[in-house]
């Protein structure tokens, strides 16, 4: 009897799919051309590879073009230096193409050295790793210039190898391992203040973002905006406000206690109330982070308000916070409602949620592929412009809980 690999099969196929219609373009750009709409095996094999990359998180491969490929194409575009139209032509075709062959021949492990002036797949992959570290703010287009090389040393440096902007073994080890930059050089050993760069930096705008301070993308830049956060944080935990982060910020910033009586939202202390939408709408602004409290499991998570006139559309903060919303949900999403606590500008208020990721979204990082809706006294739905009764039948509820 003949066995074989079904994992080795299926990546095979994924890879000579992507391969065989790219030797159509090599004349006369003969592959189809994918975009909204589009349907069929073509559109199965991008959205598996888009997965592989993680940047296509639905919850099945369904063979159907539609707006959450379109923005899985567009974030793979923006990584590699294409114009990001979210439709698949011959310039994204070859890019999958070169990123699927560098993957699977191996180039882009420890066994190539690059250094300035080296192009391909390596190149990408080391830039990337980069850029999820903090260490580049460049696009990841392959070519290891300047900025890249200027990358890698402060990567080297930061990690106690020699800084000579040369990615050889050691660098690819230390690039791959998981501790990295979650590791000693990123915690209350790192002194860090405006003008820093690097893991530390990302680290900390990470925390900063979970607890509602920082608003701005994590970049690895200590720029005026993770300055004024943390001058935010040091003040309302009592440390002097000075915006320099060492031992005694870092160790509030990674006490449990902290996120939780973080801005004054004290639990226990606090009663809950139900203000009317035109209240919250003020209280808790576009753009603005607050802090949800699931009534029934008592589990809590970081919300970002992305927008929303007749309710607040949000998104949680973190893929942390996105896994504690599906927990709350019993591991699926579901439009069904729930009595939440919304913890924002030192209130306690009575809502109500539904747990169906849809829609825009600011947070592309999150694994939450959209947005979703919280619900207060009076407010009412986009669709049918009129006040949800089971959403206020869960704000009563939400009210009278401690």
């Amino acid at each position: 009897m003949i066995s074989f690999d079904k994992q080795k099969c299926a990546k095979t196929v994924i890879s000579l799919g992507i391969s065989s219609m790219l030797l159509l373009s090599n004349t006369a750009f003969a592959a189809p051309l994918l975009k909204v709409g589009s349907r069929g095996n073509e559109v199965a094999t991008l959205q598996q590879q888009l997965q592989k990359m993680n940047l296509f998180n639905y919850n099945r491969i369904t063979g159907y073009y539609g707006n959450i490929t379109k923005d899985a194409v567009i974030r793979f575009q923006k990584q590699h230096g294409l114009s990001p139209d979210g439709i698949v032509g011959k310039n994204t075709y070859n890019a999958l193409s070169t990123y699927d062959n560098a993957k699977r021949s191996g180039s882009t492990s420890q066994g190539v050295l690059i250094r300035r002036g080296s192009r391909g797949g390596a190149v990408s992959e080391l830039q990337q790793i980069l850029k999820s570290k903090g260490y580049l703010n460049d696009k990841v287009d392959g070519i290891f210039g300047r900025n890249t090389e200027n990358a890698v040393k402060s990567f080297q440096k930061s990690s106690g190898l020699k800084s000579d902007g040369i990615v050889g073994k050691a660098t690819w080890a230390k690039l791959g391992s998981n501790n990295i930059p979650a590791s000693g050089s990123t915690s209350s050993n790192t002194l860090i203040r405006r003008g820093s760069r690097g893991g530390a930096v990302s680290e900390l705008q990470q925390i900063l973002k979970s607890k509602g301070y920082l608003n701005d993308k994590v970049d690895g830049i200590f720029g005026r905006n993770t300055e004024n956060a943390v001058k935010s944080f040091q003040k309302s935990s009592g440390l002097k406000s000075d915006g320099i982060v060492g031992k005694a910020t870092w160790a509030k910033l990674k006490s449990n206690t902290s996120s939780s009586n973080s801005r004054g939202n004290d639990r226990n202390n606090s009663a809950v109330v139900m203000l009317n939408w035109s209240q919250v709408n003020s209280i808790f602004p576009r753009k603005a982070n607050a802090r949800v409290i699931d009534v029934d499991t008592g589990l809590s998570f970081n919300i970002h308000r992305y927008g929303g006139t007749l309710h607040a559309d949000v998104e949680p903060v973190t893929a942390k916070d996105t896994a504690i919303m599906k927990k709350a949900y019993g591991g699926s999403w579901s439009w069904s409602r729930r009595a939440v606590i919304v913890e924002v500008g030192g209130r306690r208020i009575a809502g109500s949620m539904n747990g169906m990721p849809h829609g825009g979204q600011d947070i592309r990082s999150n694994n939450f592929d959209g947005q979703f809706c919280i619900h207060f006294l009076g407010s009412r739905t986009h669709g049918s412009d009129r006040v949800d009764a089971a959403h206020q039948n869960m704000i009563k509820k939400a009210s009278l809980s401690r």
